[in-house]
């Protein structure tokens, strides 16, 4: 049986560990306020989509600041995902700009990259501007 296992990270910049504030730092110039750093352990697919797309949908539509809700998603431990997984991950992508924030993907195992790619779903890796702070020009 697979199951995924959602760990918040880091509630803000102001939680992390020195380490962790510099990566967040790092992932998110330009981004004013509360950052919240998720990770994601084991499969992201049909059978465990569900449970990231209630959260991320609760956790966006819950956010009540200005700027929108300012989401990394560490994959670092995610072990496969497939089309459902890709598919709820765009939609809250979407949905997080939709209200001023975003919602980007971080330290991204290279089969997941190549999947990500493969679908072009690769605006998952990119900020809102388009840019890859994980593989900058």
């Amino acid at each position: 049986m697979s199951e995924l296992a959602i760990i918040i990270r880091h509630g803000s910049r102001d939680d992390a560990s020195e380490e962790v504030r510099e990566k967040v730092s790092e992932d998110t110039r330009g981004v004013a306020g509360h950052v919240l750093v998720l990770g994601v352990f084991g499969p992201l697919t049909r059978r465990t989509t569900p449970a990231l797309r209630d959260y991320l949908r609760q956790t966006i539509s819950s956010h009540q600041q200005d700027s929108g809700p300012h989401l990394l998603l560490d994959v670092s431990c995610c072990t496969d995902i497939d089309i459902d997984g890709l598919l709820a991950l765009a939609v809250a992508q979407n949905a997080a700009r939709s209200q001023g924030g975003d919602l980007r993907l971080t330290d991204v195992p290279p089969l997941i990259a190549w999947q990500l790619t493969q679908h072009s779903f690769d605006h998952l890796l990119t900020d809102a501007e388009g840019h890859d702070p994980d593989h900058p020009a």
